[in-house]
C-alpha cells in the first residue's frame, strides 16, 4: 500500500497515551484514515515510536504499520506535530511497503512530507517492476521498467512500459515511452473485462483513444498552462485591454455609491477559440462582477492554445481595473 496521504491527522487521545507511555503508540486504523476500537474491526495496525520530549515538532524515531496478521505493512519515519486538539506527522527520508507475503511493494523517498527523487515498485514476487522519478514541477517521470521474469523493457526512460492494476493481475495499458514519457500508439485493457482500446500519446498527453469514454474526457480536458497560450485574434494582450477600455461601463449604481476597485474574471478558451464558462472569482460589488463578464462574452473568437501540436481547451484569467479617479 503506497502512501499517497503524506500528512496524517490523528485526534489528541493519540498525543496524550504518548506522552503517558513515552515509548510507542498502537492504533487500529481503516483504510479511510478513521480509528476504530478494535482490530478485528481494523484494516490494519499503526505503531508510532515517539520521544520522551513530547513539544511541538519533535521527530518521529519511527512509524510502523502491520497486517491484523502482525505481518510489516510500512515503515518509515515522520516529524510531529501538535496544534491545539490535533496531532499531525509527516514522512521524511525512506519509507517502505510491504506486501502480505512480506516482500517490498515499494520504496519512496519523502521530504517535508512530499515525494522526492526516485521511487521503485516491486511485483508481488519480489522482483524489480519500474523505477520512476519525481522531476521538476513534482511530475512522476518514467525511468525504468522490467516484466515478472526480470528482464529489462525501459531504461534511462527509453523502451516499452507496462502499466498495471493495483494488484498486478492484469496488464491494463503497454506501449513506448520516449525521454520518460509517453509517446504513440498505446494498447489498453479494461480491468476485469476484455475490451480492447488503443491510446495515441504526444510527450506523455493522451491525444485521442478508441475508448469512447476516454475521448470523451480528453476533450473535456482543460489545460491550466500550455505550450502555446490562446490569444486574442486583434493585437494579443495589449488588443485585448483596448478592447475591454473600449466597451466595458462602469455602472451607475456603483458610480453613486462611490464603488471601485478590482474585478477577477475566469473562462475557458475552446478548441474553437470560444469563451466559455465566463465566471467572477472576486468583485468588489454584484453590478461590476456582472459588467466584466458582460464585456468578456462580447469578444470574438481566439487563436486557440496550443499543447504538442493540437488546440485544447485553456482555462484563461483576466483582471479589470475599475477606478473612479479616471
Amino acid at each position: 500500500m503506497t502512501k499517497n496521504l503524506t500528512l496524517l491527522i490523528l485526534s489528541l487521545l493519540f498525543f496524550q497515551a504518548a506522552k503517558a507511555q513515552r515509548d510507542s503508540v498502537r492504533l487500529y486504523m481503516k483504510n479511510s484514515g478513521q480509528q476504530v476500537a478494535a482490530k478485528e474491526q481494523a484494516d490494519y495496525i499503526l505503531t508510532v515510536m515517539i520521544p520522551p520530549d513530547s513539544s511541538s515538532g519533535i521527530k518521529v524515531d519511527s512509524i510502523k504499520e502491520y497486517y491484523t496478521n502482525y505481518s510489516p505493512l510500512f515503515t518509515g519515519k515522520a516529524m510531529l506535530y501538535v496544534n491545539n486538539n490535533l496531532v499531525s506527522y509527516k514522512f521524511v527520508g525512506t519509507c517502505t511497503n510491504f506486501y502480505r507475503n512480506g516482500k517490498k511493494s515499494s520504496i519512496v523517498h519523502y521530504k517535508n512530507g512530499q515525494r522526492v527523487g526516485y521511487e521503485s515498485e516491486f511485483y508481488p514476487n519480489g522482483r524489480l517492476y519500474a523505477i520512476e522519478k519525481y522531476s521538476n514541477g513534482n511530475r512522476l517521470c518514467m525511468v525504468e521498467c522490467h516484466d515478472t521474469t526480470g528482464n529489462t523493457l525501459a531504461v534511462n526512460g527509453n523502451g516499452t512500459w507496462l502499466k498495471y492494476d493495483v494488484n498486478f493481475q492484469q496488464i491494463i495499458e503497454k506501449g513506448q515511452i520516449v525521454d520518460s514519457l509517453e509517446e504513440g500508439e498505446w494498447e489498453g485493457t479494461i480491468v476485469n473485462d476484455t475490451t480492447r482500446f488503443k491510446n495515441n500519446y504526444i510527450k506523455g498527453v493522451m491525444v485521442s483513444s478508441t475508448d469512447s469514454a476516454v475521448n470523451r474526457s480528453i476533450n473535456q480536458q482543460i489545460f491550466a498552462a500550455v505550450e502555446r497560450e490562446p490569444e486574442f485574434p486583434h493585437g494579443g494582450a495589449y488588443g485585448f485591454n483596448s478592447f475591454l477600455v473600449k466597451y466595458v461601463k462602469f455602472p451607475p449604481e456603483d458610480i453613486k455609491q462611490g464603488i471601485s476597485g478590482r474585478v477577477i474574471v475566469t473562462f475557458v478558451v475552446e478548441k474553437d477559440g470560444a469563451l466559455t464558462d465566463v465566471k467572477v472569482l472576486r468583485s468588489p460589488s454584484e453590478a461590476l462582477g456582472e459588467e466584466a463578464v458582460r464585456v468578456v462574452k462580447l469578444s470574438p473568437p481566439w487563436r486557440p492554445g496550443m499543447q504538442n501540436g493540437q488546440p485544447v481547451r485553456v482555462q484563461y484569467t483576466i483582471s479589470f481595473a475599475f477606478d473612479l479617479s479616471k
